[in-house]
């Protein structure tokens, strides 16, 4: 997995604010590790880079397809970005 694995991570101000990671598997583009951090959200970090490592797996793979899971917290950021949800995923732990 580590040789289709790419993970990014946008500046802002010279400091690390926001993180996105790309793995291509079955076809698709996996995006995996969105995360801005907590005094930097709600300004856009992490939708920029996310969009930008989704391009550029698309143009370097020549693929189309994006796949995700999401938290609550980023749903909303993802059907804006055109994202739908297409089944859901219950996580259980003991």
């Amino acid at each position: 997995m580590w040789d289709r694995f790419i993970a990014w991570v946008g500046y802002a101000d010279e400091e690390p604010v926001s993180t996105t990671a790309t793995v291509i598997g079955a076809g698709a583009v996996g995006v995996y590790n969105v995360a801005t951090m907590p005094e930097r959200q709600m300004r856009g970090y992490g939708e920029t880079v996310m969009r930008h490592a989704v391009a550029d797996a698309q143009r370097r793979h020549g693929i189309n397809q994006t796949i995700l899971q999401s938290t609550p917290a980023g749903h909303r950021l993802y059907q804006r970005m055109g994202f739908r949800t297409v089944t859901n995923v219950a996580v259980y732990a003991s």
